[in-house]
Order: structure tokens, then C-alpha cells, then sequence
């Protein structure tokens, strides 16, 4: 009896590690894992660089009077979230685990040929390197080694990801001068296509001018009337609400401007809108080649970036006609 008690016992052992061992994996799949993490580096100055490699590019940034730059061309618009988010993890590395304080062969984790290194710089003369290398299959971490240390950790993807953006997904867009709506007076598209004016104006409908009605003079090379048609309405809305969706080039030479279609624009976009003091200026966005993407290349004018508009958008613009509009 006693041996029987004896191996039913070694059994609910071993299904209880079992079951301890595939909860700790699915827990950890499923991002509710409650291990403690491991404080595997920190440094003690403030990090003023930061460096690291993508798949396709070797970035490195610096700090200059609390702004954070790419080093290779301070005008670059880069936003400073990232490398603020780059920066909080640095200063203090937090590993998911320690693995094992003696690794004995890195080249089993993917670490003798790193897929990525990181590197921090302090204002106290401080450098912290990191390397990060295979992830594993279950629990999505990566391996990671510091310097030339023994010990072997892993991190976790968002650690990961957190240094594998590309510079221009970092940049921060331009914004379009008309911003609001309301502020917009007037509209011209000229395009080899079609080229047509839109303007607004306010006229009071009763005696005591109690009633504003908007008024829209729609001109084109062959008419020109008025409507109070909201399509016309919506037209100037979206012309206030210009947007990008990424960028495609920083400081483009002659040739990549001429292969966006920007050389000489397929079209342009030049909006009139009243500053916050009331004084009128105007804004251009230029329209380059409709990509195969279905995106359209697009730059305000005197701007060193090309950026990417929602081509949607952009043939709204494109495709207009004064048939979309009912004269009253």
C-alpha cells in the first residue's frame, strides 16, 4: 500500500509541474504573465545618444539643449516621442528574465551575429551596449547580451520593436496652415485636367441680420455661378483638412523630385484662409504622380519633404465638376 501511495504521488507531481509549466506558457503568450523582471543594466548619467541598427539603415541620435536630433541632418523633423520612449528604456534596462548568469556558447541564441545592438550614451561619459538577437518561439522575447557580459536575458518585443523603427516613420508631418474649416475663404485646383475656383462668402437672408447664409461662386474657364450647395461646402472642409499618411522623402535631389511627378506637379492645390488675426494668406500643395499603391506624392510648397496624401482624398480634388453642384 505504502508503494502505491508512493508512485500516485510521484504522478501528481509530475501533473502538477506539467500543468505549473504549460500555465507559465500560456501566460506568458497571452501577455499576463506575473514574473518579476530583472534590472539586467542603468546607468546613472543622463542618456544623450542613442544608436542602433535596422534592417536597412544604422541610426544614431543626440541630445542638444532637451531636444533629441538624427545626427546626420539636425533639420530632419523628427519627432520626439520616439527617441523619448528610447531613452526611458535605457536608463533603466529591464530584462523579462535572466536565463543564466554563465552562458556558455551565445551562437545557440542568435547573439554571435546580433540582429540588432544598441547603444547608449551618458553625459557622464557612460556607454551601454546591447545586443539582441533570436526570439523565442514561445514566449516571443528576444535574447539579449550586454557588452561583453556573461549573462544571458531576454527582453520583451515591445523592447524590441521600440528600436526597429526607420528614420522617416519617425518624423514628425508639417502641418497645413488652413486649419480649420471656417477659416478657409476660397479654393483652386489647376490641373492640366481641370482647373476651377471655389470661394465662400456670408450673406445675411432678413432685415435685422439675424440669418448668415453661406454663399459658394463656383469658376471655371467656361462659367461661373453661385450655389449654396453643401457638396461645395464639404470641398472646402477637405481642403482644410489636408493630412499625410507618411513620409517619402526628406530633402529629395532633382531626380527622386522628378520621379515622384513633382518637377513639374501634375496639379496644385492653393487654398485662402484667414490667420487667427484675420489677415488672408494662402497655402500650395503640390500633386505629383499617383502611385501604384493608389497613394498620391505631395509636398507644400517651399517644403524639403515629400509626403504621402490618401489618394481618395486626393481625387476628390481631381475628379471634381460643377455637374456635382445644384444652382439655386
Amino acid at each position: 500500500m505504502k508503494r502505491k501511495y508512493t508512485a500516485l504521488t510521484a504522478v501528481l507531481a509530475a501533473t502538477t509541474v506539467l500543468m505549473a509549466g504549460t500555465w507559465f506558457l500560456s501566460a506568458r503568450q497571452s501577455g499576463t504573465d506575473t514574473v518579476e523582471t530583472v534590472l539586467a543594466a542603468s546607468v546613472s548619467g543622463n542618456v544623450t545618444g542613442i544608436s542602433y541598427n535596422t534592417a536597412e539603415e544604422q541610426l544614431r541620435f543626440v541630445l542638444r539643449e532637451e531636444q533629441w536630433f538624427w545626427e546626420d541632418d539636425s533639420e530632419f523633423p523628427l519627432s520626439q516621442g520616439y527617441a523619448q520612449t528610447m531613452t526611458s528604456l535605457l536608463q533603466n534596462v529591464t530584462a523579462t528574465e535572466l536565463v543564466t548568469e554563465n552562458c556558455p556558447d551565445f551562437t545557440e541564441y542568435g547573439l554571435e551575429k546580433p540582429k540588432k545592438t544598441i547603444t547608449a550614451e551618458t553625459d557622464e561619459g557612460e556607454t551601454v551596449t546591447l545586443y539582441l538577437g533570436d526570439q523565442n518561439t514561445h514566449t516571443k522575447d528576444y535574447y539579449m547580451r550586454i557588452g561583453d557580459e556573461n549573462a544571458l536575458y531576454t527582453v520583451d518585443s515591445t523592447f524590441y520593436d521600440s528600436f526597429n523603427h526607420d528614420l522617416y516613420s519617425m518624423a514628425a508631418y508639417e502641418e497645413w496652415p488652413a486649419a480649420s474649416a471656417e477659416s478657409v475663404t476660397s479654393m483652386q485646383l489647376e490641373s492640366a485636367d481641370a482647373s476651377f475656383l471655389i470661394s465662400r462668402r456670408e450673406e445675411t437672408t432678413s432685415e435685422d441680420d439675424s440669418s448668415v447664409t453661406e454663399i459658394y461662386t463656383y469658376t471655371d474657364a467656361d462659367e461661373s455661378f453661385d450655389t449654396e450647395d453643401i457638396t461645395a461646402a464639404s470641398l472646402l472642409n477637405d481642403a482644410s483638412s489636408v493630412s499625410f499618411t507618411g513620409l517619402a522623402a526628406f530633402r529629395p535631389d532633382a531626380s527622386a523630385v522628378a520621379s515622384y511627378g513633382l518637377e513639374t506637379p501634375s496639379a496644385t492645390l492653393t487654398v485662402t484662409y484667414l490667420t487667427a488675426s484675420g489677415a488672408e494668406e494662402t497655402c500650395t500643395l503640390q500633386i505629383g504622380t499617383k502611385s501604384e499603391s493608389g497613394d498620391y506624392p505631395v509636398r507644400i510648397e517651399n517644403s524639403n519633404c515629400v509626403y504621402w496624401m490618401d489618394g481618395d482624398l486626393v481625387d476628390e480634388f481631381l475628379t471634381f465638376s460643377s455637374d456635382l453642384l445644384l444652382v439655386y
